[in-house]
């Protein structure tokens, strides 16, 4: 079998990134041909990635119907040429999100093969009916799983409303990213002041929800020294210097921004008295043993302490138990919370355990619908709004549809100018 994965990113490090090594690891040690295609370039981080740099395909970033028929046809061609496609072998296509996942159907139909689509986001926006549309044929057939069943409910929710038990969830480990490695020389934590740790990218909502609710416990325990640790990085400086500005004019807080680094420091997660995350990242510091409040990245609040009073760590179960980060931060260094429940240990992720969670991915596989079937992924019909893409992506390919995109942006700035001097011509008349 050759197994084919089309993901957004490859470079830097986040959840998708490392759950990309696992699987491809298994796949190779379970004998299949793997190869990797990724739409944005960004610099490689994780060693066992880099074998597959040669993969980038911006097309991929977009959806195929914004390309004329030669353009999609070409982008077809050029992956199955490079996965030596000989007209009878078997493959298998994963793919990571909307885009991606609807080039996968195409291909797939190309070579008589199967696309799987395993979304990784936790959130999806702008998707409009007929996306969804795809996303339910894929699901009728058994060939769609989120990374929760709650992010599958959120998915269809104003389309096609699901209950938990018909949601296909698989499980992207992503959480072997802690080693014996040295802590970064900026980190200067000091073992006489309160430890607070965050690990996500910079620009995930949650990770601004979580400093703003540190400010708030820095207000209330002034005399108090802390440190906050946020494991994260950016492409964009625009999202360290808005963090570090939340924080600025508190003079008992010291904060340390690692940028992208990996794998994690052991040592440094250890140093924490208490950590914030969402999805993978929470049992990265869990696996350490540190209280580890879990939020849930959609609606900023937190879902409790993982392995204390939730095990959810993408989603909210119940959400009329949600609170704010600020009430577990104040109830674990103030409070006596962590004596009032018997904590879950997570242990140590083994190879055995890595290799039975893919197992349950090939199970799925097995399970999908006996018939080969393919959605009709080249006449999808637009909105207005994608329009100038459709025109432009046609005739330029990827640089017609950056063009568009840009264009509607300018548009849009102008709209909103004009609307405010509209509203403020009315107002002084």
């Amino acid at each position: 079998m050759k197994y084919v994965f089309l993901t957004p990113a490859i470079g830097g490090v986040g959840g998708a990134q490392i759950y990309c090594r696992n699987k491809i690891n298994y796949c190779k040690k379970n004998k299949m041909q793997v190869y990797l295609f990724y739409d944005k370039k960004r610099e490689i981080i994780i060693d066992d990635l880099r074998f597959y740099e040669a993969g980038l395909l911006k097309e991929l970033s977009y959806f195929p119907q914004y390309y004329s028929n030669n353009k999609r046809q070409q982008i077809i061609h050029k992956v199955l040429e490079v996965i030596k496609f000989n007209g009878t072998e078997n493959i298998l296509i994963e793919s990571h999100a909307p885009a991606e996942s609807m080039w996968g159907e195409l291909i797939a139909q190309k070579c008589n093969g199967r696309n799987m689509v395993f979304l990784l986001p936790e959130t999806f926006e702008g998707l409009d009916e007929q996306s969804l549309a795809f996303f339910k044929f894929k699901y009728i057939r058994r060939e769609l799983a989120c990374i929760n069943k709650k992010v599958m409910q959120r998915l269809f929710q104003t389309y096609m409303p699901l209950k938990l038990e018909e949601c296909f969830e698989l499980n992207a480990e992503c959480t072997n990213s802690v080693e014996d490695v040295e802590i970064p020389t900026k980190c200067n934590i000091n073992g006489n002041k309160k430890v607070i740790g965050i690990i996500g990218r910079l620009q995930k909502p949650y990770v601004e929800i979580a400093v703003r609710e540190i400010a708030k416990l820095l207000e209330k325990h002034s005399v108090e020294e802390f440190q906050v640790v946020i494991i994260g990085g950016s492409d964009n400086k625009k999202d360290e210097k808005r963090l570090k500005k939340i924080l600025q004019r508190y003079k008992n807080v010291e904060l340390y921004i690692t940028g992208i680094v990996y794998p994690i420091p052991q040592k440094l997660i250890r140093k924490m008295d208490v950590c914030i995350g969402a999805a993978g990242c929470v049992s990265v510091s869990r696996r350490e043993n540190i209280p580890t409040i879990s939020v849930d990245s959609v609606l900023g609040k937190a879902m409790g302490v993982v392995g204390y009073n939730t095990l959810d760590t993408i989603a909210s179960t119940n959400q009329n138990s949600l609170k704010s980060i600020e009430y577990y931060l104040e109830n674990i260094l103030y409070g006596d919370f962590l004596h009032k429940y018997d904590v879950i240990p997570l242990l140590e992720l083994d190879t055995e355990e890595l290799d039975s969670i893919f197992r349950v991915h090939m199970e799925f596989i097995k399970n999908f619908e006996e018939k080969k079937q393919y959605y009709d992924c080249e006449h999808i019909k637009f909105n207005n709004k994608n329009v100038v893409k459709k025109i432009l992506g046609s005739l330029g390919g990827i640089y017609g549809i950056n063009l568009g995109i840009s264009i509607i942006r300018v548009w849009n700035s102008i709209k909103k100018m004009l609307e405010k001097i509209t509203d403020y011509g009315e107002r002084t008349i």
